[in-house]
């Protein structure tokens, strides 16, 4: 199983859009998918039309709980937020090893699945670390502003000091959001990414649209509400390279 996460310092970058689009788009391929909502907001969760699971990440967190996660669509499993998670925290500072906890989950369904999604909440804490100890493949979201490289920075920055703990741990790739190609800015900040970065670490970007926010609130994918739309195109490229295998 494929451990992808999807991190970055800031909030507001298209994360958990991204999270559940990927994920959808690789359930859509044949693959079977494990969406994990690692944030307090539970906005992915909700995005997916789950309102009150009985089986929630916190469970795994603080008990080490195998309950079985939730099928939302086919090929597409959910292990749901809590908005009790900020339990974790003050638990995980008197019991640092349940900051592996999430690793041992993901060990064992390891086999019941091709890939694991981990979306990330936009803060630095042991939610943040528990799931970084748990991935494998970091995805970095991320509009092409200039002030966004900051955060850029800081998130690998981050990757890199986990990944002394979790050596399986890289960068793997950025998706660019918010993406407007008519505008210099964009095409400046672009250029500086590939530069630091290189292209083959730069996926397809998303365009900014309105249907990415309408389709959530109709507990729908962007492939369930316009399936025939750039932005389902762009989604579903996304996923083929992660699939192929991409940056190494």
């Amino acid at each position: 199983m494929r451990r992808l996460i999807l991190i970055n310092r800031k909030g507001g970058v298209g994360k958990t859009t991204s999270a559940v689009n990927i994920s959808a788009a690789l359930a859509l391929l044949g693959k079977r998918v494990l969406l994990v909502d690692t944030d307090t907001q539970a906005h992915a969760t909700l995005s997916l039309g789950v309102t009150s699971p009985e089986f929630t990440l916190l469970e795994v967190l603080l008990d080490g709980a195998r309950g079985a996660p939730l099928q939302v669509r086919e090929n597409l499993f959910l292990v749901p937020s809590s908005s009790r998670l900020s339990d974790f925290e003050v638990e995980a500072v008197k019991k640092p090893r349940k900051m592996i906890a999430l690793r041992h989950f993901l060990d064992a369904v390891a086999e019941e699945f091709d890939f694991a999604v981990l979306d990330a909440p936009p803060s630095l804490g042991v939610i943040v670390l528990s799931g970084l100890l748990a991935a494998e493949e970091a995805i970095v979201p991320m509009p092409p502003h200039f002030l966004a490289l900051k955060g850029l920075a800081e998130t690998k920055a981050l990757i890199d000091k986990v990944s002394r703990k979790n050596p399986a741990l890289r960068l793997a790739w950025i998706l660019p959001t918010f993406f407007n190609p008519q505008l210099r800015h964009t095409r400046e900040v672009m250029q500086e990414i590939e530069k630091v970065f290189g292209r083959e670490r730069i996926l397809p970007p998303i365009k900014n649209s309105v249907r990415l926010t309408e389709a959530p609130a109709l507990s729908q994918t962007i492939f369930e509400y316009a399936p025939r739309s750039p932005l389902a195109e762009a989604y579903m490229r996304v996923a083929n390279i992660i699939l192929e295998g991409g940056a190494s």
